[in-house]
């Protein structure tokens, strides 16, 4: 089982998985966890720490709409450019320059489900998916 499955495993169980700063993770659920599951995890930990510390940084930044490719030049290190017409943008960043790497993002993507979509500009952008809308009786 990868990273991505075994997130996505214990997200159906019921189990809540968290980074801790010193590197450990937090399992918390409150039904018990096969010996199975349990071995995997450990197996697969510096994966499943990446790609929870990328869900985390990355919801937050979604509050709104963010263009994806400058999600992805923060996220591996880059930098805030001024342009000459006043915008500012992400420019720079290599994949694991920074200890992080684009495939934990792209990870985190799939498990908040962010809606890709292209922008008024052409660009391609990230947005978190709408809430469920409750039906009115």
């Amino acid at each position: 089982m990868n990273a991505e499955t075994l997130i996505s495993r214990c997200h159906d169980l019921g189990v809540t998985l968290s980074p801790l700063p010193s590197g450990m993770l937090r399992v918390q659920c409150n039904v018990e966890i096969s010996d199975m599951l349990r071995s995997a995890l450990k197996d697969n930990k510096p994966e499943v720490l990446a790609i929870l510390e990328a869900m985390e940084w990355l919801k937050p930044r979604l509050a709104e709409p963010k263009r994806i490719a400058d999600l992805i030049s923060e996220w591996c290190g880059g930098k805030l450019v001024l342009d000459r017409d006043q915008t500012v943008r992400w420019e720079g960043g290599r994949d694991g320059l920074n200890g992080r790497d684009i495939d934990a993002l792209l990870a985190a993507r799939w498990q908040l489900k962010l809606y890709p979509f292209t922008g008024d500009d052409g660009l391609s952008w990230w947005r978190l998916p709408e809430e469920p809308q409750e039906w009115e009786q």
